[in-house]
């Protein structure tokens, strides 16, 4: 039982302890104010019960401060296995030979098979087996996820998949500004990659491996044909490629399921395992793995330090844009 005469100037409260609240709640209930008596004196009267309310409500302030902070950061960090465990390094690779092996059958095995036994352009060809490789990185993705959380709900998926704004690494706070960060990356993207600074380092690996240069029909330059004008399917291929490629097939497989559940082998450089392992999936494109190396790294970086999908999505997706304008160039040519 607290005596009358505590002293509330001394009494310290930390917000958030069913403790405290009841402390508080039994302070207001059971000091009442003492009335004087006839044989008190009117000078030493005191009146408790204020002081005691006064305490229960900046508890309860403080509470609903602490629910404003949490909902302004978007961000809830989960400390259930299925979100915390992390990937042995054989799962990681085992998950990587899945979707590689594919792409390499397809490149080196089935087109060549196939080249001289259809009946339509062998690049259109290639690239919806690409396509078929890119959307096995969505079943395998949605399979695996599935078997981690038990239900493909959203609120698991974008926990799990990091589905959410940018975060501030130290305090957990919404962080849009990390958007801004993307512009160095699409920059490079436009002058140094897409302008062909870098294809020496392509040209001088194809010259030294001439059996992993790439045969011309699966160049995009092979879809400059008059053949093509008009074909305006071209273009449900490119969406479809875009789709797959951008946001529900590589970037859900590296950046969404992988990425997050490398730390426990790769500790703080599991961005750069990311990016090298995104690389050298491209064995369709052997010859240019060391160009790809530097945009993966950096989009891996900024994924794992801001915790979020969607800068991922944004760097890699520039790359639709010429695609897009080369393929609506080539259907709008005169024939």
């Amino acid at each position: 039982m607290i005596s009358q005469t505590t002293d509330f100037k001394h009494l310290r409260i930390t917000p958030h302890t069913s403790s405290n609240k009841e402390f508080s709640r039994h302070i207001l209930t059971s000091h009442t104010p003492r009335m004087p008596s006839p044989s008190h004196d009117h000078r030493h009267f005191s009146y408790d019960a204020p002081l005691a309310y006064t305490l229960l409500i900046r508890i309860e302030r403080s509470e609903a401060a602490m629910d404003v902070r949490a909902a302004e950061s978007h961000y809830e960090p989960h400390h259930n296995s299925q979100y915390d465990s992390q990937y042995s390094l054989g799962k990681i690779l085992g998950l990587w030979a899945l979707v590689v092996l594919p792409m390499g059958l397809f490149r080196f095995a089935a087109i060549p098979f196939l080249k001289d036994r259809i009946d339509f352009n062998p690049g259109v060809a290639y690239w919806l087996l690409m396509i078929a490789g890119m959307a096995w990185q969505l079943v395998l993705s949605l399979l695996v996820l599935r078997s981690e959380l038990g239900t493909l709900g959203w609120s698991r998926l974008k926990a799990r998949l990091w589905l959410n704004d940018p975060i501030r690494p130290k305090t957990g706070r919404r962080f849009r500004l990390a958007y801004l960060l993307t512009i160095p990356f699409i920059v490079y993207t436009f002058l140094i990659e897409d302008a062909g600074v870098l294809d020496f380092v392509a040209e001088a690996l194809n010259k030294a491996l001439p059996w992993l240069a790439p045969p011309e029909y699966v160049q995009i330059e092979s879809l400059n044909s008059p053949e093509f004008s008009g074909a305006w399917y071209l273009l449900g291929i490119a969406l479809a490629s875009c789709l797959f490629n951008y946001l529900l097939g590589e970037e859900l497989f590296f950046r969404g399921v992988l990425l997050p559940k490398m730390n426990g082998v790769f500790g703080r450089w599991d961005w750069v395992a990311n990016g090298a392992l995104f690389s050298l999936y491209h064995v369709h494109k052997l010859t240019e793995v060391p160009v790809f190396l530097v945009g993966s790294f950096f989009i891996a970086y900024l994924n794992k330090r801001y915790r979020s999908y969607w800068p991922a999505v944004i760097m890699h997706g520039v790359e639709a844009i010429p695609l897009l304008v080369i393929v609506l160039l080539v259907i709008l040519r005169p024939s």
